[in-house]
């Protein structure tokens, strides 16, 4: 179980054991990637915002309480340095155009890049609170338990958020279609 070997890798890097870190980086960089690109639109400043997300849980890893996941405790840091870096620059950007896949047909490329930019932009428009619980239910998959647990939420209050964002959204992208 990855939480079991999670809480074992922080101890042997509080023991001394510090090249032990890189496991939990690369077990988790993509994961953490994703979440601030998707709260920031931005790929170039999502991955500095990764790099100083895990520097960051190295200097307080002292604090990690093992009663708790690793992932969680990981995912709120980071989350909470995106939601740092969108008020401190306080504008909005657009989403990176390249972090796009491409399909068969120029048609289909358009259309879906369409879609998604549209997506993206009413992701980006759409208030923190609303934009989190999105991120982490449909980019990230994770329960209502897991939401709960990271922002401190209540089960309850994280379906509660969520359909709202989901209402947001949705008004958010037929206004632009």
């Amino acid at each position: 179980m990855l939480e079991e070997e999670d809480k074992k890798i922080v101890e042997e890097v509080l023991k001394g054991k510090v090249n032990a870190f890189g496991t939990l980086v690369d077990r988790y960089q993509q994961s953490i990637y994703r979440m601030t690109l998707r709260m920031i639109g931005d790929s170039e400043e999502a991955q500095e915002l990764t790099q100083n997300v895990f520097v960051k849980v190295y200097s307080k890893l002292d604090s990690f309480d093992p009663k708790y996941k690793f992932f969680s405790w990981l995912y709120r840091i980071a989350l909470n340095e995106s939601l740092n870096y969108v008020k401190s620059r306080k504008k909005l950007t657009d989403f990176d155009e390249n972090s796009f896949e491409d399909h068969e047909t120029p048609e289909e490329i358009y259309q879906d890049k369409e879609k998604k930019r549209i997506l993206h932009r009413s992701l980006l428009e759409l208030s923190e609170k609303y934009r989190i619980v999105i991120v982490m239910k449909y980019y990230d998959n994770m329960s209502y338990e897991e939401i709960s647990e990271v922002t401190g939420l209540s089960v309850k209050k994280v379906r509660s958020r969520l359909f709202t964002a989901r209402k947001n959204l949705k008004e958010l992208i037929e206004k632009k279609q």
